[in-house]
């Protein structure tokens, strides 16, 4: 049934979809927010080093990265919902493991990159299928607020579990935060399994490659999408170096396990007050490029964690670096959403992942290494450098600074991809179905 304009409700709450969607997301955040600080902790505490520590969060990027194109061609295939579900119950099941391991302080380094390995390939399994399910839950029109609004509700938690977090680790262990991340996968693949989607049909003939070129073409026909994941390939060396593995290091050194816990906690409330005023505008005023330029903001928390790693310096860059995440998280996948056609979305957004993602462990694989030979502070600030050049590399090509304001009351907006105004769009306008 299509819903008519007239009917359609002014608030994404009304949806039953989408309120499982936000509770699903919030429980899965839950304990995503304590994971890596517990799991960087329990490897200092293991074995002491940088290299190790990076071997085994770039393990978990690695899996992701290796199997993501596959997870966007099964979320497109196949009930997205499903999808989600079981890859939350594999996490789940890996987690406890490794909070076993860490706990009983039987973990190795080997066994725990293993782990992470096929937590990866669970991530992959998820992402695609998470980026393509919010347009299923609400209708077109609530999409920059249903974005907005379940971005806000993640950040809540991921605040709250951050600070709380952090002291639980600090106070009880790094294996009570694996733990507490393995029960919330496990809630969050119940809330999934719920979600009232459509079945996914492969077409006629169809096979796993076609329907991997299919996405590419997809993918390549928008300039101002693969420029953007060509820019963010760079960034994402930086920033996986500097959260996951230069930053707990310099809390080590200077303000403390718990205080760490603090200075994320304020880039999540950063996140949280962009989301939720962005939740009160309208989508007509957000452009790709000011997300671009919000995703500068981060490079001052990344300098001051190298020049300046005093709490109230880094509480400060961390606020103002979390808002500028939250402009940038919301603008981008309301532009995603509305540019690319349902059908494709998923395949897109794992494109999209797998080239913002593939630097990801080897900027966790060399950060270590980089520390070692030039030092903590040269490091953080060549990469707070990495970051500036790289966006406004981006921001220098039109594609990018002109691409207009996402309509949501129409379909696919794309002024003709690579071609430019006027040039063909692989994606035509599609009914929005009531959830």
């Amino acid at each position: 049934m299509i819903e008519p304009a007239a009917a359609r409700p002014a608030s994404p709450w009304a949806h039953r979809n989408f309120r499982l969607l936000f509770t699903a997301n919030a429980a899965d955040m839950a304990g995503t927010a304590v994971a890596p600080i517990a799991l960087s902790f329990a490897m200092l505490d293991l074995t002491g080093s940088l290299t190790d520590l990076g071997l085994v969060v770039g393990a978990r990027s690695l899996g992701l990265v290796v199997l993501l194109l596959v997870g966007g061609v099964l979320a497109d295939r196949f009930r997205r919902s499903r999808v989600l579900a079981w890859s939350n119950v594999v996490n789940g099941l890996v987690q406890t493991a490794v909070a076993v391991l860490v706990g009983t302080g039987t973990g190795s380094v080997p066994t725990l990159v293993v782990l992470s390995l096929v937590a990866g390939g669970a991530d992959a399994m998820s992402f695609p299928a998470i980026q393509g399910v919010l347009p299923q839950t609400v209708p077109r029109p609530l999409l920059q607020r249903a974005n907005a609004l379940n971005s806000s509700g993640r950040n809540t938690v991921q605040l709250v579990g951050l600070v709380g977090g952090a002291a639980l680790v600090a106070f009880v262990g790094p294996a009570w935060g694996l733990a507490l991340d393995a029960a919330s996968c496990l809630v969050a693949a119940v809330l999934f399994s719920r979600l009232r989607l459509p079945r996914r049909e492969r077409g006629a003939g169809s096979t796993m490659l076609a329907d991997l070129r299919e996405g590419w073409s997809a993918f390549t026909a928008h300039q101002w999408l693969w420029v953007t994941v060509l820019s963010f390939m760079v960034l994402m060396i930086a920033f996986s170096a500097t959260v996951t593995v230069l930053g707990p290091a310099v809390a080590d050194q200077t303000i403390g396990r718990a205080q760490w816990g603090w200075v994320l906690g304020a880039e999540a409330s950063g996140v949280l007050a962009a989301t939720l005023l962005l939740s009160r505008g309208h989508a007509r005023t957000r452009r790709l490029w000011q997300g671009m330029v919000g995703i500068l903001l981060p490079v001052g928390l990344i300098v001051a964690l190298g020049i300046a790693p005093r709490l109230w310096i880094l509480l400060v860059t961390a606020l103002a670096s979390g808002a500028g995440i939250g402009v940038f998280v919301v603008t981008w996948d309301t532009t995603l959403q509305a540019n690319v056609a349902e059908e494709h979305l998923s395949r897109v957004a794992s494109f999209d992942a797998f080239g913002s993602i593939l630097m990801t462990p080897i900027g966790q694989a060399i950060a270590g290494p980089l520390a070692a030979a030039f030092g903590l502070a040269a490091t953080l600030v060549g990469a707070g450098v990495l970051v500036v050049v790289a966006v406004l590399g981006a921001l220098a090509v039109p594609a990018v600074r002109h691409l207009p304001p996402p309509r949501l009351d129409e379909g696919p907006t794309d002024p003709g991809g690579p071609g430019g105004p006027g040039g063909p769009s692989p994606s035509a306008p599609e009914p929005v179905a009531t959830p």
